[in-house]
Protein backbone atom coordinates (compact mmCIF):
# COMPACT_ATOMS: atom_id res chain seq x y z
CA UNK A 1 0.00 0.00 0.00
CA UNK A 2 1.50 3.27 -1.13
CA UNK A 3 1.72 6.09 1.39
CA UNK A 4 -0.56 9.07 0.79
CA UNK A 5 0.87 12.51 -0.08
CA UNK A 6 1.53 14.63 2.97
CA UNK A 7 -0.78 17.56 3.63
CA UNK A 8 1.20 20.77 3.15
CA UNK A 9 0.25 24.26 4.24
CA UNK A 10 -0.70 26.87 1.67
CA UNK A 11 1.19 29.92 2.92
CA UNK A 12 4.34 29.22 0.93
CA UNK A 13 4.43 32.75 -0.47
CA UNK A 14 4.61 34.18 3.03
CA UNK A 15 7.33 31.69 3.93
CA UNK A 16 9.27 32.61 0.79
CA UNK A 17 9.14 36.29 1.62
CA UNK A 18 11.22 35.69 4.71
CA UNK A 19 13.99 34.25 2.51
CA UNK A 20 14.34 37.20 0.13
CA UNK A 21 17.80 38.64 -0.37
CA UNK A 22 17.19 41.74 -2.47
CA UNK A 23 13.47 42.33 -2.96
CA UNK A 24 12.29 44.54 -0.09
CA UNK A 25 8.89 45.69 -1.33
CA UNK A 26 6.79 42.59 -0.79
CA UNK A 27 5.02 44.02 2.28
CA UNK A 28 3.19 46.67 0.26
CA UNK A 29 2.56 44.79 -2.99
CA UNK A 30 0.10 42.14 -4.05
CA UNK A 31 0.63 40.32 -7.35
CA UNK A 32 -2.35 40.52 -9.68
CA UNK A 33 -0.89 39.18 -12.92
CA UNK A 34 2.42 39.19 -14.78
CA UNK A 35 4.09 42.59 -14.38
CA UNK A 36 1.04 43.92 -12.52
CA UNK A 37 0.93 44.57 -8.79
CA UNK A 38 -1.57 46.23 -6.46
CA UNK A 39 -0.26 48.77 -3.96
CA UNK A 40 -1.41 48.72 -0.33
CA UNK A 41 -1.62 51.63 2.07
CA UNK A 42 -2.59 55.03 0.66
CA UNK A 43 -2.52 53.67 -2.89
CA UNK A 44 -4.48 50.51 -2.03
CA UNK A 45 -5.88 48.82 -5.12
CA UNK A 46 -3.88 50.82 -7.63
CA UNK A 47 -2.53 48.61 -10.42
CA UNK A 48 0.82 49.50 -11.93
CA UNK A 49 3.37 47.88 -14.21
CA UNK A 50 6.67 46.64 -12.82
CA UNK A 51 8.52 49.44 -11.07
CA UNK A 52 11.60 50.31 -13.11
CA UNK A 53 13.31 51.76 -10.05
CA UNK A 54 13.88 48.20 -8.80
CA UNK A 55 17.26 46.68 -9.45
CA UNK A 56 17.66 43.70 -11.75
CA UNK A 57 18.32 41.45 -8.77
CA UNK A 58 15.11 42.59 -7.08
CA UNK A 59 13.08 42.03 -10.23
CA UNK A 60 14.46 38.51 -10.75
CA UNK A 61 13.90 37.60 -7.12
CA UNK A 62 10.32 38.87 -7.26
CA UNK A 63 9.67 36.72 -10.34
CA UNK A 64 11.07 33.67 -8.51
CA UNK A 65 9.12 34.49 -5.35
CA UNK A 66 5.83 34.45 -7.29
CA UNK A 67 7.08 31.63 -9.57
CA UNK A 68 6.19 33.68 -12.66
CA UNK A 69 8.17 32.27 -15.57
CA UNK A 70 6.76 34.95 -17.92
CA UNK A 71 8.69 37.52 -15.90
CA UNK A 72 11.70 35.36 -15.12
CA UNK A 73 12.60 34.10 -18.63
CA UNK A 74 12.79 37.57 -20.32
CA UNK A 75 14.83 38.97 -17.44
CA UNK A 76 17.42 36.20 -17.90
CA UNK A 77 17.48 36.29 -21.69
CA UNK A 78 17.75 40.08 -21.91
CA UNK A 79 20.39 40.66 -19.27
CA UNK A 80 22.90 37.79 -19.42
CA UNK A 81 25.14 36.44 -22.15
CA UNK A 82 25.82 32.91 -20.82
CA UNK A 83 25.31 30.64 -17.85
CA UNK A 84 28.56 31.72 -16.20
CA UNK A 85 27.27 35.31 -16.13
CA UNK A 86 24.17 34.36 -14.11
CA UNK A 87 24.79 34.96 -10.38
CA UNK A 88 24.88 31.84 -8.22
CA UNK A 89 22.20 33.16 -5.86
CA UNK A 90 19.57 32.77 -8.61
CA UNK A 91 20.09 29.00 -8.61
CA UNK A 92 19.79 28.91 -4.82
CA UNK A 93 16.69 31.11 -4.67
CA UNK A 94 14.97 29.05 -7.34
CA UNK A 95 15.16 26.01 -5.05
CA UNK A 96 14.63 27.96 -1.81
CA UNK A 97 11.37 29.46 -3.18
CA UNK A 98 10.48 26.11 -4.83
CA UNK A 99 9.84 27.96 -8.10
CA UNK A 100 8.86 24.87 -10.06
CA UNK A 101 7.48 26.74 -13.10
CA UNK A 102 10.64 28.83 -13.51
CA UNK A 103 12.71 25.68 -12.96
CA UNK A 104 10.77 23.79 -15.65
CA UNK A 105 11.24 26.69 -18.08
CA UNK A 106 15.02 26.57 -17.58
CA UNK A 107 15.18 22.77 -17.94
CA UNK A 108 13.04 22.91 -21.08
CA UNK A 109 15.47 25.35 -22.69
CA UNK A 110 13.40 28.54 -22.60
CA UNK A 111 16.47 30.41 -21.35
CA UNK A 112 18.68 28.65 -23.93
CA UNK A 113 22.40 28.88 -23.21
CA UNK A 114 21.86 32.01 -21.12
CA UNK A 115 20.94 29.86 -18.10
CA UNK A 116 21.37 26.10 -18.59
CA UNK A 117 21.25 23.98 -15.44
CA UNK A 118 22.61 20.85 -17.08
CA UNK A 119 25.84 22.69 -17.92
CA UNK A 120 25.95 24.99 -14.92
CA UNK A 121 29.47 25.64 -13.67
CA UNK A 122 28.41 24.79 -10.11
CA UNK A 123 28.04 21.18 -11.27
CA UNK A 124 31.45 20.87 -12.89
CA UNK A 125 32.86 17.40 -12.34
CA UNK A 126 29.43 15.77 -12.23
CA UNK A 127 28.32 13.37 -14.95
CA UNK A 128 24.79 14.60 -14.28
CA UNK A 129 23.65 17.66 -12.30
CA UNK A 130 22.55 16.80 -8.74
CA UNK A 131 19.17 18.50 -9.13
CA UNK A 132 17.30 16.09 -6.86
CA UNK A 133 20.02 16.58 -4.28
CA UNK A 134 19.44 20.33 -4.35
CA UNK A 135 15.66 19.86 -4.16
CA UNK A 136 16.16 17.65 -1.09
CA UNK A 137 18.57 20.15 0.47
CA UNK A 138 16.05 23.01 0.18
CA UNK A 139 12.94 20.81 0.72
CA UNK A 140 11.59 21.88 -2.66
CA UNK A 141 8.46 19.73 -3.00
CA UNK A 142 7.29 21.15 -6.34
CA UNK A 143 10.67 20.76 -8.04
CA UNK A 144 11.08 17.24 -6.61
CA UNK A 145 7.68 16.20 -8.00
CA UNK A 146 8.49 17.74 -11.39
CA UNK A 147 11.84 15.96 -11.65
CA UNK A 148 10.43 12.58 -10.63
CA UNK A 149 7.52 12.95 -13.06
CA UNK A 150 9.67 14.05 -16.00
CA UNK A 151 12.23 11.32 -16.42
CA UNK A 152 14.66 11.98 -13.59
CA UNK A 153 13.42 9.25 -11.23
CA UNK A 154 16.74 7.44 -11.65
CA UNK A 155 18.39 10.50 -10.17
CA UNK A 156 17.08 9.27 -6.80
CA UNK A 157 19.71 6.52 -7.01
CA UNK A 158 22.57 8.76 -8.14
CA UNK A 159 25.36 9.70 -5.73
CA UNK A 160 26.60 13.26 -6.01
CA UNK A 161 30.10 13.30 -7.49
CA UNK A 162 31.18 16.74 -6.32
CA UNK A 163 31.38 18.35 -2.91
CA UNK A 164 28.71 20.87 -3.89
CA UNK A 165 26.92 21.82 -0.65
CA UNK A 166 28.96 19.03 1.03
CA UNK A 167 26.84 16.38 -0.75
CA UNK A 168 29.66 14.26 -2.16
CA UNK A 169 28.86 10.51 -2.22
CA UNK A 170 25.35 11.13 -0.89
CA UNK A 171 22.05 9.96 -2.37
CA UNK A 172 19.18 12.46 -2.54
CA UNK A 173 17.44 10.57 0.30
CA UNK A 174 20.55 11.10 2.46
CA UNK A 175 20.32 14.83 1.82
CA UNK A 176 16.59 14.81 2.61
CA UNK A 177 17.29 13.08 5.94
CA UNK A 178 19.97 15.65 6.67
CA UNK A 179 17.37 18.38 6.14
CA UNK A 180 14.88 16.61 8.42
CA UNK A 181 17.48 16.00 11.09
CA UNK A 182 18.82 19.56 11.13
CA UNK A 183 15.34 20.93 11.70
CA UNK A 184 14.72 18.60 14.63
CA UNK A 185 18.05 19.54 16.19
CA UNK A 186 17.25 23.22 15.79
CA UNK A 187 13.99 22.62 17.66
CA UNK A 188 16.04 21.35 20.57
CA UNK A 189 15.33 17.60 20.55
CA UNK A 190 18.09 15.36 21.84
CA UNK A 191 18.15 11.61 22.32
CA UNK A 192 17.97 12.09 26.08
CA UNK A 193 14.37 13.22 25.58
CA UNK A 194 11.37 11.00 24.99
CA UNK A 195 10.31 9.26 21.79
CA UNK A 196 7.05 11.18 22.14
CA UNK A 197 8.95 14.46 21.82
CA UNK A 198 10.76 13.11 18.76
CA UNK A 199 7.49 12.25 17.01
CA UNK A 200 6.07 15.63 17.92
CA UNK A 201 9.07 17.33 16.29
CA UNK A 202 8.73 15.27 13.10
CA UNK A 203 4.96 15.82 12.80
CA UNK A 204 4.92 19.59 13.28
CA UNK A 205 3.69 21.68 10.38
CA UNK A 206 7.10 23.26 9.78
CA UNK A 207 8.57 19.81 8.97
CA UNK A 208 5.92 18.79 6.43
CA UNK A 209 7.82 19.85 3.33
CA UNK A 210 10.98 18.04 4.38
CA UNK A 211 8.95 14.94 5.20
CA UNK A 212 7.10 15.05 1.86
CA UNK A 213 10.37 15.25 -0.08
CA UNK A 214 11.63 12.31 1.99
CA UNK A 215 8.46 10.34 1.19
CA UNK A 216 8.78 10.99 -2.56
CA UNK A 217 12.44 9.98 -2.61
CA UNK A 218 11.79 6.86 -0.51
CA UNK A 219 9.34 5.70 -3.20
CA UNK A 220 11.98 5.98 -5.93
CA UNK A 221 15.09 4.81 -4.07
CA UNK A 222 15.80 1.27 -5.30
CA UNK A 223 17.72 0.14 -2.21
CA UNK A 224 15.55 1.85 0.38
CA UNK A 225 15.72 -1.12 2.76
CA UNK A 226 19.51 -1.10 2.62
CA UNK A 227 19.46 2.64 3.28
CA UNK A 228 17.18 2.08 6.26
CA UNK A 229 19.59 -0.48 7.69
CA UNK A 230 22.47 1.96 7.10
CA UNK A 231 20.84 4.41 9.52
CA UNK A 232 19.67 1.74 11.97
CA UNK A 233 23.14 0.22 12.42
CA UNK A 234 24.77 3.31 14.02
CA UNK A 235 21.58 4.14 15.93
CA UNK A 236 20.55 7.36 14.14
CA UNK A 237 17.21 7.82 15.84
CA UNK A 238 15.83 10.81 13.94
CA UNK A 239 16.59 9.22 10.57
CA UNK A 240 15.07 5.86 11.57
CA UNK A 241 11.91 7.50 12.94
CA UNK A 242 11.50 9.74 9.87
CA UNK A 243 11.91 6.82 7.43
CA UNK A 244 9.40 4.74 9.38
CA UNK A 245 6.89 7.59 9.32
CA UNK A 246 6.96 7.92 5.54
CA UNK A 247 7.63 4.31 4.47
CA UNK A 248 7.22 1.85 7.34
CA UNK A 249 5.11 -0.47 5.15
CA UNK A 250 8.06 -0.91 2.79
CA UNK A 251 10.63 -1.23 5.56
CA UNK A 252 9.09 -3.54 8.16
CA UNK A 253 9.63 -6.39 8.65
CA UNK A 254 13.21 -6.26 7.42
CA UNK A 255 15.56 -9.23 7.10
CA UNK A 256 19.28 -8.66 7.51
CA UNK A 257 21.88 -10.83 5.77
CA UNK A 258 24.92 -12.20 7.58
CA UNK A 259 27.17 -9.86 5.61
CA UNK A 260 25.15 -6.82 6.68
CA UNK A 261 24.81 -8.12 10.21
CA UNK A 262 28.50 -8.45 11.02
CA UNK A 263 27.76 -10.94 13.79
CA UNK A 264 27.82 -14.77 13.79
CA UNK A 265 24.33 -16.15 13.22
CA UNK A 266 22.90 -19.63 12.92
CA UNK A 267 20.91 -18.84 9.77
CA UNK A 268 21.62 -16.91 6.60
CA UNK A 269 19.26 -14.08 7.54
CA UNK A 270 17.86 -12.54 10.69
CA UNK A 271 15.22 -9.98 11.54
CA UNK A 272 16.45 -6.43 12.10
CA UNK A 273 14.97 -6.56 15.61
CA UNK A 274 17.28 -9.47 16.39
CA UNK A 275 20.18 -7.52 14.94
CA UNK A 276 19.55 -4.59 17.29
CA UNK A 277 19.19 -6.94 20.28
CA UNK A 278 22.46 -8.70 19.35
CA UNK A 279 24.21 -5.35 19.17
CA UNK A 280 22.99 -4.46 22.67
CA UNK A 281 24.26 -7.80 23.94
CA UNK A 282 27.62 -7.31 22.24
CA UNK A 283 28.08 -3.88 23.83
CA UNK A 284 27.13 -5.36 27.17
CA UNK A 285 29.91 -7.93 26.83
CA UNK A 286 32.41 -5.19 25.97
CA UNK A 287 31.34 -3.23 29.03
CA UNK A 288 31.82 -6.25 31.27
CA UNK A 289 35.28 -6.92 29.86
CA UNK A 290 36.22 -3.31 30.50
CA UNK A 291 35.94 -4.00 34.24
CA UNK A 292 39.08 -6.13 33.98
CA UNK A 293 41.08 -3.91 31.63
CA UNK A 294 42.12 -0.31 31.22
CA UNK A 295 39.62 1.24 28.81
CA UNK A 296 39.46 4.92 27.93
CA UNK A 297 36.51 6.75 29.51
CA UNK A 298 35.59 8.26 26.18
CA UNK A 299 35.19 4.77 24.69
CA UNK A 300 33.10 3.65 27.65
CA UNK A 301 30.79 6.61 27.16
CA UNK A 302 30.55 5.82 23.46
CA UNK A 303 29.44 2.26 24.28
CA UNK A 304 26.89 3.53 26.75
CA UNK A 305 25.46 6.03 24.26
CA UNK A 306 25.26 3.40 21.53
CA UNK A 307 23.44 0.95 23.78
CA UNK A 308 20.95 3.65 24.77
CA UNK A 309 20.25 4.46 21.14
CA UNK A 310 19.79 0.79 20.27
CA UNK A 311 17.27 0.36 23.06
CA UNK A 312 15.31 3.36 21.82
CA UNK A 313 15.34 1.93 18.29
CA UNK A 314 13.88 -1.33 19.67
CA UNK A 315 11.13 0.78 21.17
CA UNK A 316 10.62 2.53 17.83
CA UNK A 317 10.08 -0.83 16.12
CA UNK A 318 7.57 -1.82 18.79
CA UNK A 319 5.68 1.46 18.44
CA UNK A 320 5.38 1.13 14.67
CA UNK A 321 4.12 -2.42 14.99
CA UNK A 322 1.40 -1.06 17.29
CA UNK A 323 0.45 2.32 15.83
CA UNK A 324 2.49 2.79 12.64
CA UNK A 325 -0.55 3.51 10.46
CA UNK A 326 -1.94 6.00 12.97
CA UNK A 327 1.36 7.87 13.28
CA UNK A 328 1.66 8.12 9.50
CA UNK A 329 -1.92 9.43 9.39
CA UNK A 330 -0.79 12.42 11.46
CA UNK A 331 0.96 13.68 8.33
CA UNK A 332 -2.53 14.17 6.84
CA UNK A 333 -3.60 16.58 9.59
CA UNK A 334 -3.84 20.31 9.04
CA UNK A 335 -0.25 21.57 9.46
CA UNK A 336 -1.51 24.95 10.68
CA UNK A 337 -3.33 23.56 13.71
CA UNK A 338 -2.27 24.60 17.19
CA UNK A 339 0.70 22.67 18.48
CA UNK A 340 -1.11 22.01 21.76
CA UNK A 341 -3.83 20.17 19.87
CA UNK A 342 -1.28 18.18 17.90
CA UNK A 343 0.46 17.17 21.14
CA UNK A 344 -2.89 16.18 22.68
CA UNK A 345 -3.88 14.04 19.69
CA UNK A 346 -0.50 12.35 19.66
CA UNK A 347 -0.73 11.65 23.40
CA UNK A 348 -4.24 10.26 22.92
CA UNK A 349 -2.98 7.77 20.32
CA UNK A 350 -0.28 6.62 22.73
CA UNK A 351 -2.85 6.30 25.52
CA UNK A 352 -5.24 4.25 23.39
CA UNK A 353 -2.61 1.65 22.57
CA UNK A 354 -1.18 1.32 26.05
CA UNK A 355 1.94 3.43 25.44
CA UNK A 356 1.90 6.31 27.88
CA UNK A 357 4.03 9.39 27.90
CA UNK A 358 4.98 11.15 31.10
CA UNK A 359 3.22 14.39 31.96
CA UNK A 360 6.44 16.39 31.78
CA UNK A 361 6.93 15.34 28.15
CA UNK A 362 3.54 16.69 27.10
CA UNK A 363 3.93 19.92 29.04
CA UNK A 364 7.54 20.21 27.95
CA UNK A 365 6.56 20.06 24.28
CA UNK A 366 3.97 22.78 24.64
CA UNK A 367 6.03 25.07 26.84
CA UNK A 368 8.73 25.30 24.19
CA UNK A 369 6.37 25.68 21.23
CA UNK A 370 3.90 28.32 20.11
CA UNK A 371 1.06 26.76 22.14
CA UNK A 372 -1.67 28.90 23.58
CA UNK A 373 -4.44 26.35 24.28
CA UNK A 374 -3.53 23.44 26.57
CA UNK A 375 -7.14 22.26 27.08
CA UNK A 376 -6.81 18.85 25.42
CA UNK A 377 -3.38 18.20 26.91
CA UNK A 378 -4.64 19.03 30.39
CA UNK A 379 -7.63 16.76 29.88
CA UNK A 380 -5.34 13.82 29.16
CA UNK A 381 -3.19 14.52 32.20
CA UNK A 382 -6.25 15.07 34.40
CA UNK A 383 -7.84 11.84 33.14
CA UNK A 384 -4.70 9.93 34.02
CA UNK A 385 -4.60 11.26 37.56
CA UNK A 386 -8.24 10.27 38.12
CA UNK A 387 -7.78 6.66 36.97
CA UNK A 388 -9.56 4.35 34.55
CA UNK A 389 -13.05 5.83 34.75
CA UNK A 390 -11.86 9.32 33.84
CA UNK A 391 -9.87 7.93 30.92
CA UNK A 392 -13.00 6.29 29.57
CA UNK A 393 -15.02 9.49 30.02
CA UNK A 394 -12.35 11.46 28.19
CA UNK A 395 -12.42 8.88 25.40
CA UNK A 396 -16.18 9.22 24.90
CA UNK A 397 -16.06 13.00 25.16
CA UNK A 398 -13.32 13.45 22.58
CA UNK A 399 -14.16 10.53 20.30
CA UNK A 400 -15.99 12.62 17.74
CA UNK A 401 -13.36 15.37 17.54
CA UNK A 402 -10.51 12.85 17.22
CA UNK A 403 -12.14 10.46 14.75
CA UNK A 404 -10.61 12.31 11.82
CA UNK A 405 -7.06 11.30 12.60
CA UNK A 406 -7.33 7.96 14.42
CA UNK A 407 -6.92 5.79 11.35
CA UNK A 408 -6.30 2.07 11.57
CA UNK A 409 -5.43 1.90 15.27
CA UNK A 410 -5.02 -1.78 16.18
CA UNK A 411 -7.52 -2.90 18.83
CA UNK A 412 -5.05 -4.15 21.40
CA UNK A 413 -4.83 -4.03 25.16
CA UNK A 414 -8.59 -3.92 25.58
CA UNK A 415 -8.18 -5.51 28.99
CA UNK A 416 -5.57 -3.00 30.20
CA UNK A 417 -6.36 -0.58 32.98
CA UNK A 418 -5.71 3.14 32.72
CA UNK A 419 -3.62 3.39 35.86
CA UNK A 420 -0.14 4.78 35.36
CA UNK A 421 2.87 4.14 37.58
CA UNK A 422 3.69 7.62 38.85
CA UNK A 423 7.34 8.48 39.28
CA UNK A 424 8.64 5.33 37.58
CA UNK A 425 12.22 5.72 36.43
CA UNK A 426 12.64 4.69 32.80
CA UNK A 427 15.20 5.79 30.26
CA UNK A 428 12.70 5.94 27.42
CA UNK A 429 10.22 8.13 29.38
CA UNK A 430 7.49 5.91 27.97
CA UNK A 431 5.58 3.61 30.28
CA UNK A 432 3.00 0.97 29.55
CA UNK A 433 -0.31 0.11 31.09
CA UNK A 434 -0.09 -2.36 33.93
CA UNK A 435 3.69 -2.16 34.36
CA UNK A 436 4.76 -2.89 37.92
CA UNK A 437 6.80 -0.40 39.87
CA UNK A 438 10.10 -2.23 39.80
CA UNK A 439 13.67 -1.08 39.49
CA UNK A 440 16.59 -2.48 37.52
CA UNK A 441 16.70 -4.26 34.20
CA UNK A 442 13.84 -6.65 34.99
CA UNK A 443 11.50 -3.75 35.60
CA UNK A 444 12.51 -2.10 32.35
CA UNK A 445 11.93 -5.32 30.48
CA UNK A 446 8.40 -5.59 31.82
CA UNK A 447 7.75 -2.02 30.72
CA UNK A 448 8.88 -2.76 27.19
CA UNK A 449 7.14 -6.09 26.69
CA UNK A 450 4.03 -6.07 28.80
CA UNK A 451 2.00 -4.59 25.96
CA UNK A 452 3.81 -6.17 23.02
CA UNK A 453 1.17 -7.26 20.46
CA UNK A 454 1.00 -10.63 18.87
CA UNK A 455 3.08 -10.36 15.75
CA UNK A 456 6.58 -9.94 14.39
CA UNK A 457 8.04 -8.16 17.40
CA UNK A 458 7.27 -11.05 19.76
CA UNK A 459 8.75 -13.58 17.35
CA UNK A 460 12.10 -13.24 19.07
CA UNK A 461 10.72 -12.37 22.51
CA UNK A 462 12.59 -15.18 24.31
CA UNK A 463 15.85 -14.17 22.67
CA UNK A 464 15.26 -10.48 23.37
CA UNK A 465 14.50 -11.05 27.04
CA UNK A 466 17.78 -12.91 27.49
CA UNK A 467 19.87 -10.37 25.61
CA UNK A 468 18.20 -7.25 26.96
CA UNK A 469 18.59 -8.44 30.54
CA UNK A 470 22.31 -8.25 29.93
CA UNK A 471 22.08 -5.18 27.71
CA UNK A 472 20.16 -3.02 30.18
CA UNK A 473 22.01 -4.06 33.33
CA UNK A 474 24.84 -1.57 32.85
CA UNK A 475 22.73 1.31 31.55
Amino acid sequence: MEAQPIWLNNNELEKGKSLTLFYNYYRIEEKISTFEYGKHGEEHGEVQHVCRSLTLDEMIERALLHDDKDEFVPLINENYESTKDVPGWILEQMFAFDSSKCFAAVINGETGTKFCLRNHESFSGCSRPPLLHLAAYFSSVGITKWLLANGDAEGANYMCESDFYHMKDMLPIDVALLSVRSGIQLNGWTRQESIFSLFFGLLRGEKRRSMEVLRLLAQHTNEIREQFFKYTKPGKLVDVAALLLVAHQKLMPLNVTKEMHGLPLAGEQSDITKFVACKISRIDILQKRSLYSDVDNELLQEWKDMKARMKMILLLFKIFENIGHSLSAFLQLDPDQEEARLAAKLAWIFEQTGLHVKDRDIHGVCSTGACANLTLVNKIVYARSRGCGSCMNFGHEEKRSLEGFIVGVPKIQQQASCSIPIGHSSYHTLTSVGAKKESGSAGQLKIMYSVAPKGGFTKYSTFLVKTLKRGMRHM
